[in-house]
């Protein structure tokens, strides 16, 4: 059983921005087997996930195959999946949260 809230501060300042947004969000959501960095259970079921590169990027500088499985299996269950790279939050948090509201709210 997990006991903190957030794997990094970058998921807490996401969620912290995604709730100021207006959405509930569900950080260290358990599901098959994994647990989701961010869970947004409505409007509609999505996995946000804030990718570091030293665990996420391969060698070759490409996202490491598990993630790509990982998104294959949760969108096989009904969820959209979001990544962003910690880059991608600390230079432009604004449009990071403007995305995944369009994408949840449609």
């Amino acid at each position: 059983m997990r006991t903190e809230l957030y794997q990094s501060p970058w998921e807490k300042i996401l969620a912290e921005a995604l709730q100021q947004a207006g959405l509930t969000v569900v950080p260290q959501y358990p599901i098959a087997g994994r647990f989701l960095d961010l869970a947004i259970l409505s409007p509609r079921k999505m996995d946000v996930e804030v990718d570091g590169e030293s665990v996420h990027r391969t060698a070759g500088g490409g996202r490491k195959d598990d993630d790509y499985w990982r998104d294959l299996q949760l969108k096989s269950l009904g969820w959209q999946v979001c990544r962003f790279w910690v880059y991608e939050l600390r230079e432009d948090l604004p449009r990071c949260v403007e995305r995944v509201v369009h994408a949840v709210r449609g």
